[in-house]
């Protein structure tokens, strides 16, 4: 499946029916400062696709979940501009961050700045449910 920020990319299924975007949605790098997010609950119809995104919000040190939905053309690919996002609430107790779908994180880090041994998301390497954590060294 493609990445509904930017078709260029491919989502790696991290977890079962968890998908996370190698690039963007694998926090901060070169090419800009991203945040970490994953898409879970997929459902894709001949036009459009639909999904549950849990995204971490560093400043608040805690996670915000959404329904998205895009459209996407013949090649399955996001149709520009049509990527709607609706606010659905926070995660932050421990009961719902161990059932909540969340992203890899990486962590330990000082600063990034895409060292050459930055680990890259695998498929299916991770539980479905809960933290997931990727610890750089520094």
């Amino acid at each position: 499946m493609f990445c509904p920020l930017n078709p260029g990319h491919e989502l790696v299924e991290i977890a079962e029916e968890v998908y996370q975007c190698p690039f963007c949605g694998y926090g901060p790098n070169r090419e800009g400062n991203f945040g970490y997010w994953a898409l879970s609950y997929i459902e894709k119809g001949d036009e459009v696709i639909s999904a549950l995104c849990v995204r971490y919000r560093p400043e608040l040190d805690c996670y915000a979940m959404s329904s998205v939905l895009w459209a996407i053309d013949g090649r399955q690919k996001k149709v520009p501009g049509t990527l709607v996002e609706n606010y659905v609430g926070l995660l932050s107790t421990a009961q719902e961050l161990a059932e909540a779908p969340l992203p890899v994180l990486a962590t330990g880090a000082k600063k990034w700045t895409m060292p050459p041994g930055k680990p890259r998301l695998k498929p299916l390497s991770f539980s479905p449910l809960g933290t997931k954590e990727i610890v750089l060294r520094s």
